[in-house]
């Protein structure tokens, strides 16, 4: 997901999820990248399905409840979707939560209890979600190395090999 995100694939799907209307502009078949990014996404919820299958032993339609889809996307919206490392925090999140409550007199069950009440503060504080509020601050606080200085060289410090000269036809 990573390295799909970073390519030619990636540009394009947040391209058109930014504008749709620029995207056109600039020569994007939206129909066809759309439909692209369905199969994508379609293939990816299959291999998770499929990890998860093996994972849990086997699947079956009581195996999942109402109450348990919602609670994953509420923690989805907690932790943010448009990150990748948002998604290793959400996972992280739900198994790892029940396992904290049950260290407090509080039951598990009271799960999804707290979870909603994370999401009313989570769209009120950082609409965007927390993994991408951390990683924004992260980058105001720790800005990159610019990749390119910012004045040229003067050109009279440059050897003369390397100086540009004036060439006439």
């Amino acid at each position: 997901v990573w390295n799909l995100s970073r390519s030619k694939t990636g540009r394009v799907l947040r391209a058109i999820r930014n504008s749709e209307i620029a995207a056109a502009t600039s020569g994007v078949n939206l129909t066809a990248w759309k439909l692209a990014a369905f199969g994508v996404s379609a293939g990816l919820a299959g291999l998770a399905g499929g990890l998860l299958a093996v994972g849990i032993g086997s699947v079956s339609a009581g195996a999942f409840s109402i109450q348990q889809s919602l609670t994953v996307v509420a923690i989805a919206i907690v932790v943010g979707v448009r990150s990748v490392g948002a998604a290793a925090v959400g996972g992280i999140f739900l198994i790892f939560g029940p396992e904290l409550l049950t260290s407090t007199p509080l039951s598990t069950l009271w799960f999804p209890l707290i979870v909603g009440a994370v999401l009313i503060l989570q769209v009120i504080l950082t609409p965007q979600g927390v993994v991408p509020d951390w990683q924004e601050r992260f980058r105001r606080r720790f800005p990159p190395a610019p990749r390119f200085p910012d004045t040229p060289a003067p050109l009279h410090d440059l050897p003369a090999a390397e100086a540009p000269t004036l060439v006439k036809a």
